[in-house]
């Protein structure tokens, strides 16, 4: 069960942990090291980016709680690196790849969990999304997440994204369209913010 102050309680600890282990990384040898629980690799030396990185880190293991705290029980740890997510989609097991396709929308979200749909919304979201990989349709899963619409599954994507995002998705979609016509007939091409700013006014007061 979800719970608020749990989470509070969490966070510094959290906090703390991954402190000690950014402050290990850079005592030992080397500067090319591993992000702890999130992978890739990173440089010690570089202090902001260091900073940046371990409030990912924080935030990747605060939605791992969340994930807990509200998942089913056969659902498991929630994979946070590429290569786990990765491996979680490929099972053949169809509970797990619906974990790895969590996994890796939170992940896109920057594992902003107070904003990401919890794990049952989004499995019920990605069966009424109409382009579901026909591995997660499971019969019996289908009964455990009713589908049912969810707003940030859209355009055959399979990570949830806010109106935002969708909409500077599309724009951005629209623009690649425009950009390669204007090419292919010799005009000149515009760039991404400029084309977006004069496509926007084109609307403004037309409902």
């Amino acid at each position: 069960m979800f719970s608020k102050k749990l989470m509070e309680v969490c966070e510094q600890t959290t906090i703390a942990h991954v402190e000690q282990l950014f402050e290990r990384n850079r005592t030992q040898p080397g500067l090319v090291k591993t992000i702890p629980y999130i992978g890739n690799l990173y440089r010690t030396d570089g202090e902001k980016d260091v900073a940046w990185l371990k409030q990912r880190v924080v935030a990747a293991l605060l939605t791992r709680r969340w994930f807990d705290m509200t998942k089913p029980p056969w659902a498991g740890e929630l994979p946070l690196s590429f290569a786990d997510i990765n491996a979680a989609e490929r099972s053949d097991c169809p509970r797990c790849k619906r974990v790895g396709y969590f996994g890796d929308s939170v992940r896109g979200q920057g594992w902003a969990w107070k904003l990401h749909p919890p794990f049952a919304t989004y499995c019920s979201g990605l069966l009424a999304c109409g382009y579901a990989p026909k591995e997660l349709q499971e019969p019996s899963l289908r009964v455990e997440f009713p589908p049912q619409k969810l707003a940030g599954l859209a355009d055959g994507y399979t990570g949830w994204r806010t109106d935002e995002e969708i909409a500077e998705d599309r724009a951005y979609a629209a623009w690649i369209y425009e950009t390669q016509r204007r090419f292919d007939t010799g005009k000149e091409v515009m760039p991404f913010v400029e084309w977006k700013r004069k496509q926007l006014s084109m609307y403004v007061g037309c409902c």
